[in-house]
């Protein structure tokens, strides 16, 4: 299984003494673009405390390396994440964690007329899919305040 790279800062201390506390879930999200749908993710972990996201809710961004980096197609995309399921170096935890992928809308809206479908088969797997057109449409209503 080639190597995948986690982006989080939940752990980042200002301080070594302090206590580690374990997260109560863990949100792991996979884009099929490495450009936009990535820039969103690493922000939002960036900017989490000023979204007053609980301090024990992990997001976590899995970027794809190597021989997985190319893989862009919704239905490879949730084989991909359920494979990660497995993955010692993330420690998905199958009872709290969830796994949430998301592509870009505009691109597959062609190739991916089954989209009910597809959201059907990634919730058996406990896999959340999402387009990019949706999240991108909470960050535009957030800024209209």
């Amino acid at each position: 299984m080639a190597p995948v790279r986690s982006y989080t800062n939940w752990n980042s201390r200002t301080t070594d003494e302090e206590e580690q506390i374990e997260p109560y879930r863990k949100y792991f999200f996979i884009c099929e673009g490495a450009n936009t749908e990535t820039w969103y993710f690493k922000k939002l972990i960036d900017i989490r405390k000023e979204l007053n996201i609980h301090p024990l809710i992990d997001i976590r961004l899995l970027e794809k390396t190597e021989g997985d980096r190319d893989i862009s197609f919704p239905r490879r995309l949730i084989e991909f994440a359920e494979n990660q399921k497995e993955n010692p170096e993330i420690a998905f935890d199958k009872e709290r964690d969830k796994m949430i992928v998301v592509f870009d809308g505009d691109i597959f809206e062609e190739k991916v007329l089954d989209y009910d479908e597809l959201v059907a088969e990634g919730e058996k797997k406990n896999i959340l899919v999402v387009r990019e057109d949706f999240i991108s449409s909470l960050d535009n209503k957030s800024g209209e305040s």
